[in-house]
């Protein structure tokens, strides 16, 4: 075929940029015709018979191929089958122009790279663009982000921005920074910075090099659609790396909750053993009533039980509150993030734990009122007014311990609320300033010691006092911190601004907002990529009936797709993408950083299923409400 831009002849009939694309295009081709067992070897002449465009078709677009000749010798035949193909072209709905089936028969060079073209930008390049010049414009735009601030690197175009190979090399570092030493190269060494970078794509990557080095660096203008056709190859590999990543992340973190929260319960069950053990062997202890019959042996006797309240019970009762605190936090922190609340076992649930120690009160008021009724000593009005103010104020304080340490439910702010008033009414309450003036007067006749009317030394009801005070410090600090905790975003100001800028550069008409081709432009930019129905319900959703969609709407609107939602779907949906939209995940599949070997081994160790295929569905279902 004799070209306009070379007329020296046979040997060299064919432009530059014709062979170029012709390796290029072959290239492209064969990595995709390879699917059904075929191969491209003579761009110009092995399309002749409709056969490799079938087959094309099919290895691109999953359309079957019609029954046809399958070796066509004669014109009429080859046009027969080329027609076939060209109805399968249509099916995938790939738009040719102006290709005619005599093209390809008589073996048209021009046409046939036009038509590779055409089929490279429905298939490669249609995901992140509108049409040819916004797929350009978006798929530049993002070779421009990615590269911004590199030495020696300023991407304009699809040509020359390339030739010396450091835009390339600096594509490949900002994502994979560990597979370039970019410092190391120098703008001089053009082929050699091409290579290294062709040569990490297709070892470390699986990119394979549609061109050679000297296609780029020996050209003073390296064709477009060529150098446009590799790097699309870079953007869906390294856009759906990220999705991945995301996708991992949330399953990291996912499966990181699961694990703490399993920990903490463990923990808990651990406690509350311990705590039902101690007070057990504490009630048969108390229990005892081999009392001496010796005044001051019995005397010492209550101070002991005296001294265990104070420092042997105090202690557990500390230990019972703060597994109480631990067992609110697994409930809070399993409701706030929307999964099922959590059953201790039987023997050890709060409810068994409180009802042990209302047993071990019980025993002890059996004790100190057996050792009282052995002391046979009566007690008087004052000792009796004591006692009833002082086993009031306990129940008052008591009661108001149980109100700060039950588990929380409802809304965070109301019950820091209810917390800040109970504080308040113990501030304006004076009981403890009565039954200090009383207690006084029972030191100052000697009537201190021993009162039958109550088992509750001002010291205790003191104690217990700052213990309700400490509870509600405590309950106040945790509800403030799971305040602070569920307001928090994964969106960063870096990421936010990252947002404001995609708008701003399809914003042509600077009226801050953009119309449905510049949307669809950012969203591809932005990695979202959606079919021509997906996108026009989502337009229509977005600007009701508008006929743009404004800034804020828009950062609304990535933020909340952005965002980690923490529920069932989100999960399910990160899940499925490491799965390769499969129902069921293999551990290989899992191996997506950032989840390392230990989230993997949790995951698969509880999700159901068998021979290294697990449900991640049922198991999310089952971990939410």
């Amino acid at each position: 075929m004799a070209d306009e831009e070379n007329p020296q002849g046979e040997a060299n009939e064919l432009a530059p940029w014709i062979q170029v694309q012709k390796r290029t295009f072959t290239r492209w081709t064969n990595s995709h015709l390879k699917k059904v067992g075929a191969e491209l070897k003579d761009v110009k002449t092995d399309f002749d018979t409709g056969i490799r465009l079938m087959q094309l078709m099919k290895a691109l677009y999953g359309v079957e191929m019609p029954k046809h000749n399958a070796n066509p010798k004669m014109r009429i035949h080859k046009l027969d089958n080329i027609s076939l193909a060209f109805d399968m072209v249509a099916k995938a709905h790939v738009k040719t122009n102006f290709l005619k089936t005599h093209h390809l028969v008589d073996q048209d060079l021009k046409m046939i790279l036009g038509m590779i073209w055409s089929i490279i930008l429905d298939y490669q390049i249609k995901g992140i663009s509108v049409e040819d010049l916004s797929a350009k414009e978006a798929l530049l735009l993002w070779c421009q982000k990615k590269t911004k601030g590199y030495r020696d690197v300023k991407v304009d175009n699809f040509s020359t921005s390339w030739r010396d190979g450091m835009a390339l090399a600096a594509l490949i570092h900002h994502h994979r920074p560990e597979l370039i030493n970019f410092d190391s190269l120098s703008k001089e060494n053009r082929k050699e910075n091409l290579q290294l970078a062709f040569d990490v794509a297709q070892n470390d990557l699986g990119i394979d090099p549609l061109l050679d080095a000297a296609d780029i660096a020996d050209s003073e203008r390296p064709d477009e659609k060529s150098v446009m056709t590799y790097i699309s190859l870079f953007y869906h590999k390294f856009t759906s790396q990220n999705q991945k990543e995301t996708a991992a992340r949330r399953i990291q973190k996912f499966a990181q909750f699961n694990k703490s929260v399993e920990d903490q319960e463990a923990n808990y069950e651990m406690n509350a053993n311990q705590i039902v053990e101690w007070i057990n062997n504490k009630i048969n202890e108390l229990n005892d009533r081999n009392f001496p019959d010796d005044y001051d042996a019995t005397v010492s006797l209550i101070n002991a039980h005296k001294v265990y309240k104070a420092t042997e019970k105090k202690e557990w009762d500390d230990k019972r509150l703060d597994n109480e605190t631990l067992h609110n936090t697994i409930q809070t922190r399993l409701r706030s993030n929307k999964r099922r609340v959590w059953a201790a076992p039987s023997g050890v649930s709060i409810e068994d734990v409180d009802g042990s120690w209302e047993k071990l009160g019980v025993a002890e008021k059996d004790r100190n009122k057996a050792l009282r009724d052995h002391l046979l000593k009566q007690k008087d009005n004052l000792r009796k007014d004591y006692g009833d103010k002082a086993n009031d104020f306990y129940n008052y304080v008591n009661n108001l311990n149980k109100e700060v340490s039950k588990q929380g439910e409802g809304d965070l702010h109301d019950q820091l609320n209810d917390v800040k008033a109970i504080e308040s009414q113990i501030e304006a309450d004076n009981r403890a300033g009565e039954l200090q003036a009383l207690y006084k007067q029972l030191e100052e006749l000697g009537l201190a010691d021993e009162n039958p009317y109550t088992e509750y030394t001002l010291d205790e009801l003191l104690l217990l006092l700052d213990s309700l005070k400490n509870a509600i410090k405590k309950k106040k600090q945790f509800l403030q911190n799971q305040l602070s905790a569920s307001g928090q975003s994964n969106i960063t100001e870096d990421l936010l601004e990252e947002l404001k800028e995609t708008f701003k550069h399809f914003d042509k008409d600077g009226s801050n907002a953009l119309d449905k081709l510049e949307f669809k432009a950012a969203l591809q930019v932005l990695g979202f990529n959606y079919s021509e129905e997906e996108f026009n319900k989502l337009w229509n959703e977005l600007t009701q009936g508008k006929e743009k969609i404004d800034l804020e709407t828009f950062i609304k609107w990535m933020t909340k797709m952005l965002e980690d939602t923490e529920d069932a779907n989100q999960i399910k949906s990160s899940f499925k993408i490491l799965a390769n939209d499969k129902s069921s995940i293999a551990a290989n599949d899992l191996k997506v950083s950032p989840l390392n070997s230990d989230d993997i081994n949790f995951l698969t160790g509880r999700m159901p299923g068998a021979t290294d295929t697990y449900d991640y569905s049922t198991y999310t279902d089952n971990c939410f409400v």
